[in-house]
């Protein structure tokens, strides 16, 4: 029972000393970073690679999303790819909030702010339609 105690312990180490880290790609684009043994298709970095330090402080304070692999290596994108990057968020995250505000999908206090500027200038015999309402809730968020 001893004996099998012990290679179980043993064969848990050694996964364990083996593990490095690994970075999963597809073109430039880092899709994950874990822990584990080598696996095809991944880098992969231990204590044994020459870089192992720099590349786990690299992980480490660089957001994954400005992460690229480059001829087999991993590094940090240039500042005018993070900007591509930031844009392209800022602009999903805009087009999330359109796309709800056409589907009426907004507050309360934004639907009766923009109500109220709407009788605000317009002259009382003139009916508002919802889509003045809706027109008004985005020029005031700046879309």
């Amino acid at each position: 029972m001893r004996t099998i105690a012990l290679m179980i312990c043993l064969l848990f180490i050694t996964s364990f000393a083996i593990a490095g880290t690994r970075i999963f790609y597809s073109g430039e684009d880092v899709t994950g970073i874990n822990n584990g043994s080598p696996v095809v298709g991944a880098l992969y970095y231990s204590d044994d690679s020459p870089d192992y330090v720099t590349k786990m402080a690299l992980i480490a304070s660089v957001p994954r999303k400005f992460l690229k692999v480059v001829a087999g290596e991993l590094v940090e994108r240039t500042q005018a790819e993070k900007a591509i990057i930031l844009q392209a968020e800022a602009d999903a995250q805009a087009q999330a909030l359109l796309d709800a505000i056409d589907k009426y999908e907004v507050s309360n206090l934004d639907l009766l702010t923009a109500l109220v500027k709407r009788i605000n200038v317009r002259i009382p015999s003139n009916p508002i339609t919802k889509q003045e309402i809706m027109q008004q809730i985005k020029d005031d968020l700046g879309l």
